[in-house]
């Protein structure tokens, strides 16, 4: 529960460093593949993934905490959510750089 806030925050971290355009959390191959405009796009692209991604951690880390879904509702709900976000980040992964990862 703890690290599910933690990670939640991480994620928030992230998505406004990529709203800002700080390059902190970009790999060395993305800073020299793309130009300043493209990583710009790319960066705009990743702030809602990870701004969905940090607000579903921290709220499933809370509603996990008050123990009102069952187990399997909760799981399941956890995976629709975090996988959509995720399906984001790879999509904007393969438009800018080519490939997913």
């Amino acid at each position: 529960m703890i690290a599910q806030f933690f990670l939640g925050i991480w994620m928030l971290t992230q998505a406004a460093c990529h709203f800002f355009g700080f390059d902190v959390f970009l790999r060395q191959s993305v800073r020299d593949s793309l130009s300043k405009d493209e990583r710009a796009s790319f960066q705009r692209g990743m702030v809602l993934p990870y701004l969905i991604l940090g607000m579903t951690f921290i709220g499933m880390g809370i509603v996990e905490r008050k123990g009102s879904l069952s187990m399997p509702v909760f799981l399941g709900l956890y995976i629709i959510l975090c996988a959509a976000s995720l399906a984001g980040i790879l999509r904007n992964n393969k438009k800018h750089l080519g490939y997913y990862m």
